[in-house]
């Protein structure tokens, strides 16, 4: 990142994709469980029950699908359709 003469801050393509990865948490500290990844994002979507699952194990330490599919059978997760084919699952709780 440089500072121009006005004072803003300019971010290369570089720093833009670094900064994406870190705040989607596809970088540095994973989350410990399925359950720490939803109360971050609050609510995930995808076409299906698969891309859920794939997108919630990217950010967790250790994922397994044993885990992810235990916190949807507990209730940590909830899966809801919302009249269209796309498939949404969110936090039962947040922070």
């Amino acid at each position: 990142m440089t500072d121009d003469h006005a004072g803003k801050i300019a971010m290369s393509s570089l720093d833009i994709v670094q900064q994406r990865l870190h705040s989607q948490h596809l970088r540095g500290a994973p989350f410990a469980g399925p359950e720490e990844v939803m109360q971050w994002f609050g609510a995930v979507q995808a076409q299906e029950y698969p891309g859920a699952t794939w997108g919630i194990a990217q950010r967790m330490h250790g994922p397994t699908q044993a885990a992810i599919d235990r916190a949807y059978a507990e209730g940590a997760i909830l899966r809801t359709h919302s009249g269209s084919l796309t498939y949404r699952a969110s936090a039962a709780r947040l922070r």
